[in-house]
């Protein structure tokens, strides 16, 4: 059983709450995609928070900064969401009692909902503000070829990134790690 946490009334305290604290660490140590699994870390910060904005669910794509003892620190990327049904178990960052009721908070990319707003951002080339910065999504997908809702799926390979099939024709990465300059994939 989970303890009760306090989270205040709004989602920015409710998903930094839990991030900051022991699940986050717990949660990437299982990840594929962490490749700082065999360093000492010292820390982690949360970098930004980028809320994405939804009709019926709360979105979050936090950038947090890990810190190692001997090691150059690193930035990684982890979108968010919960819900009450229980996301399969390698997606699970923590399970909350909140007023009463138990929620799942998990990666957002198994959320086929999450997926469809992420690939609207980049049809339709968006700018979402972080605290620290603007995310800008860039694509060259013209929003005309994309009607109504996508079929989408996540691959399920473990790999360093994350990486989502759209429609049987759009191949889209979620980069996991983020380092300056431009990559060469």
């Amino acid at each position: 059983m989970s303890a009760a946490v306090s989270f205040g009334n709004t989602p920015e305290h409710f998903f930094t709450k839990i991030l900051s604290g022991p699940s986050l660490l717990k949660y990437i140590k299982k990840c594929r995609w962490f490749s700082g699994k065999a360093k000492v870390i010292k820390k982690i910060n949360v970098y930004d928070r980028i809320f994405i904005p939804c009709d019926e669910k709360k979105y979050c794509i936090f950038l947090f900064e890990i810190f190692y003892y001997n090691s150059p620190s690193e930035i990684y990327s982890l979108p968010v969401t919960y819900g009450r049904r229980a996301p399969s178990e390698k997606y699970l960052i923590k399970k909350i009692n909140f007023s009463g009721s138990e929620y799942f908070i998990y990666d957002a990319l198994i959320d086929k909902k999450f997926r469809d707003l992420w690939f609207s951002l980049f049809s339709a080339n968006a700018r979402v503000i972080g605290e620290l910065g603007i995310m800008h999504f860039n694509s060259r997908i013209r929003k005309k070829e994309v009607c109504g809702h996508t079929s989408s799926r996540l691959f399920e390979a473990e790999q360093t990134n994350s990486s989502i099939l759209y429609e049987k024709k759009y191949f889209m990465k979620f980069y996991r790690k983020i380092s300056g300059g431009i990559t060469p994939e």
